[in-house]
């Protein structure tokens, strides 16, 4: 995905990168796991500590039956990379809302609407730092295109993707188990 290559570049030239998520019942597993997953992507780190946690009393449901919990909570979690805060409020249907922040740039991903719009300083500006958001200009903007898994197998087939490796995917889970259980959960995890 172009755009992510192109955080990932913007992210590598920062010293350290902070990232928000906030919505509504996504489920801390369901979907924050991508979220977890992305931010060791942007960071280029397989680590990362849960400094805090806390999971909310209510459950989020499942719509693929009624032997399917998921968490709500927030958390941070934090690398020599990056820092990433997270809010899950299992009480409301509002979608995540990601914003990405590095040196000089600024991603939003709103999921609800499915775009994402990045903004980048002038290479030319010479404005102070505390000038937020001058000379600012957005330098790419579009909508979030989710391909489907034959289209996704097909383009890992010929070579023009790579799709993580067991490491790396399980960095992802590690992490969203630390989180957890920082959080008070005990496994087993029944989300999907």
């Amino acid at each position: 995905w172009p755009s992510s290559q192109q955080l990932r570049q913007l992210a590598d030239g920062s010293d350290h990168i902070a990232i928000t998520v906030n919505g509504g019942a996504y489920g801390l597993g369901t979907n924050g796991i991508h979220h977890l997953d992305y931010f060791l992507f942007l960071t280029g780190r397989q680590n990362a500590e849960v400094r805090y946690a806390h999971l909310f009393d209510l459950p989020i449901l499942s719509g693929r039956g009624e032997r399917f919990r998921d968490f709500g909570g927030h958390y941070l979690v934090e690398n020599e990379r990056g820092s990433m805060l997270g809010c899950c409020l299992p009480a409301s249907s509002a979608a995540p809302v990601m914003t990405i922040v590095g040196r000089n740039f600024t991603a939003i991903i709103d999921e609800r609407t499915l775009d994402w719009t990045l903004t980048v300083r002038k290479p030319e500006s010479t404005l102070p730092v505390y000038r937020c958001d001058a000379d600012y200009v957005p330098t790419a903007t579009g909508e979030m295109k989710y391909l489907p898994m034959d289209a996704t197998t097909g383009l890992w087939a010929d070579g023009e993707i790579a799709l993580p490796n067991f490491t790396e995917a399980s960095a992802a889970h590690d992490l969203l188990h630390a989180v957890l259980e920082k959080g008070g959960a005990r496994g087993p995890y029944h989300y999907t």
